[in-house]
């Protein structure tokens, strides 16, 4: 057991627990649909990085770099998510975002014709292995960059013009969350362009998705207010004891 082999599975089942959980809580509305939608392809990305540090040969590991590149989605559902919670329905957004699942639509088309990524090499420093960049990788960086850093625009923009105060502390954990997450990513598109570098894009990705979970329980991001509900479900279970003492500290525990 390795480091990245412990940091690729983690990420994986946060964010699996993270999407079923929102999924659940959100009672079906679509910007919680979508949240779920981004998890869960977070979730697949970080297991298929957890199979090319278990693969037992260049073979299978290929499958798993195929599942690996099930990211290419990840920036056109960020940014769907950064208009819904933006509140920004302007059109140039919803053609940026077309585009950009077109360009993840031909991307995976890529991905299993060896144009995204040319073979795995297994690198010893780590102990797993890792796509090598193809022809058309480019195109994948540039959709990653240019689409998550619009979608930064977004919310950049909505704090500018947004006179609540509670929308600009969700906004300021969201802008936090991304910027953790996309320094680790470094790490990783330096790996898959054969520069020895350890990709530390789980271990930040972790990092970031519990910064949001703590977004949604603190600040109800996406109007999810499990944590007043969880009160009042426990206390009231309490209570049905008499324990009226012990239903009070567990309120003021979630609070």
């Amino acid at each position: 057991m390795t480091f990245y082999n412990v940091t690729t599975f983690l990420a994986g089942l946060v964010n699996l627990a993270l999407a079923i959980f929102v999924l659940i809580q959100g009672k079906g509305r679509p910007v919680t649909r979508v949240f779920s939608l981004l998890a869960l392809i977070l979730a697949v990305w970080s297991f298929g990085s957890w199979g090319l540090s278990v693969a037992s040969s260049q073979e299978e590991a290929v499958i798993w770099a195929h599942i690996f590149f099930s990211v290419s989605f990840l920036p056109p559902t960020f940014l769907f998510l950064m208009i819904f919670i933006t509140n920004d329905l302007r059109r140039i957004n919803k053609v940026i975002c077309l585009l950009s699942y077109l360009i993840a639509l031909f991307l995976q088309f890529s991905n299993w014709t060896g144009y995204l990524f040319q073979g795995v090499t297994y690198h010893d420093f780590g102990k797993f292995y890792f796509p090598s960049a193809g022809s058309v990788f480019f195109l994948e960086g540039i959709n990653h960059w240019s689409v998550i850093g619009y979608g930064i625009y977004l919310l950049l923009r909505k704090y500018r013009l947004t006179g609540k105060l509670i929308e600009k502390t969700r906004i300021k954990y969201i802008i936090t969350a991304v910027s953790i997450a996309l320094l680790g990513a470094i790490s990783n598109i330096a790996l898959l362009l054969g520069l020895k570098v350890y990709p530390l894009a789980y271990l930040t990705l972790i990092c970031c998705m519990t910064l949001i979970t703590y977004t949604i329980l603190k600040h109800h991001l996406m109007e999810i207010e499990i944590v007043i509900r969880g009160c009042l479900k426990i206390s009231n279970m309490i209570g049905e004891h008499n324990f009226p003492a012990v239903k009070i500290s567990m309120c003021r525990l979630f609070q």
